[in-house]
């Protein structure tokens, strides 16, 4: 982002993988780049006290143990755009959605949620392919639903695998 041009980018990572920031200060070092890490939880970004034009959230959400709690915290610092990218549970590369009316409408013996394109989530208990700190898959439903949850506003999805999709979204 620094090299594309921004006026300030911060890098932020909970500390899990300890040599993750020194990673990152090494490349922008190595490259010249005047750029800002903290050591930070994603559930409290709202210290950092300021909003950024563009937030990129790259294959954070499924290691979330409280992914809305943690995308509340991402829209109090995101003041116009949000990049996510999450690995999902198979699809075919399509958003296939139920009209928002029926979703607001649900009750718990309603058909629809037995639809494929009923936003659903799939808690891992356990390891993921060998990685103990995936917490669930969401599908690309899913995703939508709850990005519109946390105030964001998707407008834009790619989906570069069957597992896989990145949401762009504005925060108007």
């Amino acid at each position: 982002m620094k090299e594309l041009g921004a006026a300030y980018v911060l890098g932020v990572d909970a500390g899990e993988q300890p040599k993750a920031i020194e990673q990152a200060r090494f490349a922008a070092d190595t490259l010249g780049l005047d750029v800002d890490f903290r050591t930070l939880s994603v559930y409290d970004l709202r210290e950092i006290g300021r909003q950024f034009d563009l937030v990129l959230f790259m294959g954070v959400l499924y290691h979330l143990r409280h992914p809305l709690v943690a995308l509340e915290a991402v829209r109090s610092v995101c003041g116009d755009a949000l990049i996510l990218q999450t690995i999902t549970t198979p699809h075919d590369r399509a958003l296939n959605e139920i009209d928002s009316a029926t979703l607001q409408k649900v009750g718990l013996r309603s058909p629809v949620l037995m639809e494929d394109r009923f936003p659903t989530v799939r808690f891992v208990e356990g390891a993921l392919d060998n990685d103990v700190t995936c917490w669930f898959i969401p599908n690309p439903q899913a995703v939508v639903s709850i990005l519109r949850s946390c105030s964001f506003r998707p407008n834009q999805s790619v989906f570069p695998t069957p597992h896989e999709m990145i949401v762009r979204c504005s925060t108007q």
